[in-house]
């Protein structure tokens, strides 16, 4: 029976990594908690493996604080994805035998995410301040 399931799962997330919620709703009074959280986990980490691979190739011809700048705005968006699709897809967790052991493994990402997420918003305030005091320090050079 788990292969019948996981063949189903590897079916939906082949195209393009969306979750086939009809697929796990046909199947999930015998998908387990843990393979249901395993599941979206992986999910949404696909997603922020795609941006950041994304991210190599759009910051990879800048150079010093542009390239490190882009870099935290691509993680940024890549976590911010990924953590609305453990928050959008949680739901699910509800379809399987223990809902709430899911949704606790699920949780215990969101809070590591949300803990990211502040301290890459926390770099990116301090680059663009850098940013900003570098263009004032040229706006005044060119004055003089």
């Amino acid at each position: 029976m788990k292969n019948i399931i996981l063949d189903l799962y590897l079916e939906s997330t082949q195209n393009n990594d969306q979750l086939n919620e009809q697929v796990f709703a046909t199947t999930a009074a015998v998908i387990s908690s843990t393979f249901m959280a395993a599941s979206i986990l992986k999910m949404a980490s696909g997603a922020l493996s795609n941006i950041l691979t994304k991210a190599g190739q759009e910051c990879g011809t800048l150079q010093g604080a542009a390239r490190n700048l882009c870099m935290i705005k691509m993680k940024l968006d890549g976590h911010e994805e990924e953590l609305r699709i453990l928050k959008s897809k949680s739901r699910l967790c509800n379809k399987t035998r223990n809902p709430n052991k899911c949704r606790e493994k699920l949780r215990g990402r969101i809070i590591e995410l949300s803990k990211k997420l502040k301290r890459l918003k926390e770099q990116e305030s301090i680059y663009l301040q850098k940013q900003n005091a570098e263009r004032r320090t040229e706006v005044q050079g060119t004055r003089v």
